[in-house]
């Protein structure tokens, strides 16, 4: 199998590709790309250790609940329904996509609980991994892969902005649960939910707070 620095190597040939195509889309076969993101993920995770459920703050036990019941709707529901579609389309790849989990460090507690280390389809990975493992081996029109992603954040200004006059006025941590799906280059819909943390409890305040994005 490759190493990681391997793929570092390949990025510097790929840059000077002539092909739009080349630039757009790895040249990694399926096997190595999911390797390879399994290599960074691992890197990841030896410095940023996951906590386990049994030991994370109550708070954090909460979000990672939501994350991982939203990766469970995705892997049973949503994913199966893409790819019976994929199968049926003349030009959709022959592959079985990658399912990639796209969150954040308390999703990936929740993903240690759910997800094999070695599964073969199946893998949960930080946000920054990715964005970078993209950028070094492209896949936008999801050939090889299919994206959720489940994820927290606090609220930013644009998210302040379109709080109501009453939520304003609610005591507790303020957060926004990123939740959407992409499948290929332009395809896909993301939606940013409201949750408030207060007085030891988790809840659901406003479901895709400014609307939903369809890609």
């Amino acid at each position: 199998m490759p190493s990681p620095d391997n793929f570092t190597e390949e990025t510097s040939s790929e840059k000077f590709a002539t092909s739009a195509d080349a630039r757009n889309q790895t040249t990694l076969n399926q096997q190595d790309w999911l390797f390879g993101l399994r290599q960074k993920v691992d890197a990841w995770t030896a410095a940023h250790p996951v906590a386990s459920m049994g030991a994370a703050p109550e708070r954090d036990v909460a979000m990672a609940q939501v994350l991982g019941a939203g990766f469970a709707a995705f892997v049973m529901d949503e994913a199966p329904a893409l790819i019976a579609g994929r199968e049926q389309s003349e030009v959709a790849p022959t592959a079985t996509p990658i399912l990639v989990w796209i969150t954040d460090a308390i999703g990936m507690m929740a993903a240690a609980t759910m997800i094999e280390p070695d599964a073969p389809q199946l893998l949960a990975v930080p946000q920054p991994v990715f964005d970078r493992w993209m950028e070094q081996h492209p896949d936008w029109a999801c050939n090889l892969h299919v994206e959720h992603i489940g994820l927290f954040s606090p609220l930013d200004a644009e998210d302040e902005r379109l709080l109501s006059d009453a939520q304003r006025n609610l005591v507790g941590q303020w957060w926004v649960h990123r939740s959407g799906m992409i499948w290929g280059e332009d395809a896909g819909h993301e939606a940013r939910h409201l949750w408030r943390w207060f007085d030891g409890a988790f809840s659901l305040v406003e479901q895709s707070l400014g609307g939903a994005v369809v890609y």
